[in-house]
């Protein structure tokens, strides 16, 4: 009886910890996708693409929103090389607000969830966004999370080898 008191216990304070993990990651997941750097906080629209739209491209849910309704918006290349410079400017203004993380896609059921990669030494989060069936056609999200990445990871490098100097 001992024994199995002991065991429960265990599983119960073992259950709780992992509650409390997930908890964090998804109150982390909100946080990133929702932050908005303060240069980017402004009311008005930047861009014709934003004002086309009526979204402000300053945070990581509004690259997500582009990417999974890219189809049915239709942007021109033009729309396309704005948002790529929205995607700069985000990725660049993160960095310097002191989040540092790259983004990845895959087509799996499951929700958001957190890996890492060694950049320089350098340990980096990666916020993997599970699109499932959500999206068609991956090619566009994918060039959004690669461009937001290429910036990233300009950035992370540029400073690590500031550091060693």
């Amino acid at each position: 009886m001992k024994k199995i008191t002991i065991i429960l216990l265990n599983l119960f304070f073992y259950s709780n910890i992992i509650a409390q993990t997930q908890e964090n990651n998804t109150n982390k997941i909100n946080h990133l996708y929702n932050y908005t750097p303060s240069s980017l906080n402004t009311k008005n629209y930047v861009s014709d693409l934003e004002t086309k739209y009526k979204i402000k491209i300053n945070k990581i849910n509004s690259l997500l929103a582009f990417g999974v309704a890219y189809t049915e918006l239709k942007l021109n290349d033009n729309e396309f090389l704005t948002m790529e410079k929205h995607i700069d400017q985000l990725a660049n203004e993160l960095y310097n607000d002191g989040i540092q993380l790259l983004l990845k896609g895959v087509w799996a059921h499951g929700g958001t969830y957190f890996s890492s990669e060694i950049i320089k030494g350098k340990k980096i989060e990666v916020l993997v966004f599970c699109y499932g069936n959500i999206i068609k056609d991956n090619k566009v999200i994918s060039r959004i999370f690669e461009k937001f990445n290429q910036k990233m990871k300009e950035k992370i490098v540029t400073n690590v080898l500031q550091q060693k100097l």
